[in-house]
């Protein structure tokens, strides 16, 4: 074994002790880590913005933008009216995006759990792409702008005007899906 793949292997084993930390127990991590080495190696697909936060969960889903990024009154599913907005909902129970996840489980199978849908990423680039296409969809009717005038993370500029987004409120702008900034 030459040197550069001795490194890759000891820094794949100290990656995966640190992601069976205490401190980095979540979904992501508990979905990824078991595939981490095919992860790492694999050779299609890339994670895009919104790829990313559906697999996180921090983006513009009402829990993280009501606990962690204070932009939201409540955590509700402004689509659905459910009372927690998670990745998870949108994923997997949100009925507002029955016809997208009817499109991603046709690719993919039934399990939307975040482990199988990692699974299925990793399998092929046709699954990977069903993903990330769902994601996408996703993301660009769940945007909103904020009211200091600038365009936030989850505000598609492409969409908005600047006067648009200093109105401070999501059903002012075309690229924020008619939802409130809170």
């Amino acid at each position: 074994m030459d040197i550069r793949a001795q490194a890759q292997r000891a820094l794949m084993i100290k990656w995966e002790e640190s992601l069976g930390s205490p401190a980095a127990i979540t979904v992501t991590v508990d979905a990824i880590r078991p595939h981490l080495s095919r992860w790492v190696q694999r050779r299609h697909g890339v994670l895009t913005f919104r790829l990313t936060q559906v697999l996180t969960g921090h983006g513009c889903f009402g829990k993280y933008l009501h606990q962690i990024a204070r932009r939201e009154a409540t955590p509700a599913c402004h689509e659905c009216g459910a009372p927690i907005d998670t990745a998870r909902h949108t994923l997997e129970e949100c009925a507002a995006w029955d016809p997208q996840r009817r499109a991603l489980v046709a690719v993919i199978g039934g399990d939307l759990a975040l482990s199988s849908v990692v699974r299925s990423m990793l399998g092929s680039a046709r699954s990977w792409s069903a993903v990330a296409s769902f994601c996408e969809e996703r993301r660009r009717s769940a945007r909103g702008c904020m009211a200091d005038g600038k365009f936030s993370l989850y505000c598609d500029p492409l969409l908005c005007s600047p006067a648009e987004a200093r109105v401070g409120l999501r059903e002012a702008c075309p690229g924020t899906g008619g939802v409130t900034s809170g």
